[in-house]
């Protein structure tokens, strides 16, 4: 009877993984028919992927976009073009609060 072989140990802790969505700049337009609870859903389902095999989730929109959409998620760190967009994201203060205070990080 074949066995499977052994999973790998990580050869690093933290590993971050970070995603690249850069049609999150097009969410609420007429271009996206998805609700906010979906786009959430969807990308927790990718963060979870990530946190499940060890390893840290990112994000990275190098657009505008809703930015409480993305730290209501379980995403660890969000990435975003602080020159263009840092004042877009200070719209949120409850939702940066909530989202610092449970450990996530912006870069």
């Amino acid at each position: 009877m074949a066995t499977s072989p052994p999973k790998p140990p990580h050869l690093r802790p933290n590993v971050i993984l970070v995603v690249d969505e850069p049609y999150l700049a097009a969410f609420g337009s007429a271009f996206i028919s998805l609700s906010r609870e979906e786009v959430i859903a969807m990308l927790d389902e990718v963060f979870a992927a990530i946190h499940q095999e060890g390893g840290l989730a990112g994000v990275h929109c190098c657009a505008n976009t809703d930015w409480s959409v993305l730290m209501a998620t379980s995403v660890n760190f969000l990435n975003l073009d602080s020159n263009g967009f840092v004042e877009n994201l200070a719209l949120y203060p409850d939702e940066l609060r909530a989202f610092l205070d449970r450990g996530g990080y912006i870069a």
